[in-house]
């Protein structure tokens, strides 16, 4: 029983260390190499000027969107004019111009809208997902460096998990279970004749004297 006990121990921790590792080699590949082929943006919020619907540490993931599809309420991510900085606030207000919509944004824990309207020429991007938290773990490993470490580290030690359940040496088996000593072997049927008996191994026996063959030979 202890033994079964320590096999699905074992394989539960195999089970529990394999989905952790696909988890973390997933959401690592899902943030920093997908974006650019699935047409998505990742961001990190680095300011708490739209707490408490977005804390600072927080990944965004932003899509493009039409700018026309936009609404008052939505939260986009734009460049900031003259600085190159990207901004994440919520539309308050949208406005007609012939030369297309502008937009004017605040964020939520600021007491005054933006200074400057957003206009965006082709594409904007629109906030589709928020992960708390996440951002502290990206600026831990944000180093191409240590994404490898915490892509290779993991899978090297599955594949070390794998090797040695392949090719761990086996349990050697328990000795047999010792033959009982002449002393403990039952008495011989009829008159007791050790030395005839022993002879009578080498020459075969008779069928009728196969009882008083010794257990040991």
């Amino acid at each position: 029983m202890p033994i079964l006990k320590r096999s699905v121990l074992s394989a539960l921790g195999n089970v529990l260390f394999t989905l952790l590792t696909l988890g973390i080699g997933a959401t690592i590949v899902a943030l920093t190499v997908l974006p650019p082929l699935l047409k998505y943006q990742t961001y990190v919020v680095l300011s708490g000027s739209m707490e408490p619907a977005i804390h600072v540490g927080s990944v965004i993931v932003a899509t493009a969107a039409d700018p026309n599809a936009l609404q008052v309420g939505d939260v986009i991510t734009y460049v900031r004019p003259g600085d190159q900085e990207n901004v994440t606030h919520r539309i308050v207000e949208i406005k007609g111009m012939a030369s297309g919509r502008s937009f004017v944004t605040k964020g939520d824990a600021n007491g005054a809208n933006d200074l400057n309207e957003i206009r965006f020429d082709r594409l904007a991007g629109k906030v589709q997902l928020t992960i708390p938290g996440l951002g502290y773990f990206f600026k831990f490993i944000g180093s191409p460096q240590m994404r490898l470490l915490f892509i290779v580290v993991p899978g090297l030690l599955l594949l070390g998990t794998w090797l040695w359940e392949i090719w761990r040496p086996e349990a050697k088996p328990r000795p047999p279970v010792e033959q009982m000593s002449e002393s403990m072997a039952p008495a011989l049927m009829g008159r007791e004749q050790p030395h005839a008996s022993k002879q009578n191994i080498a020459i075969g026996v008779a069928p009728d004297a196969a009882a008083a063959v010794p257990l040991r030979r």
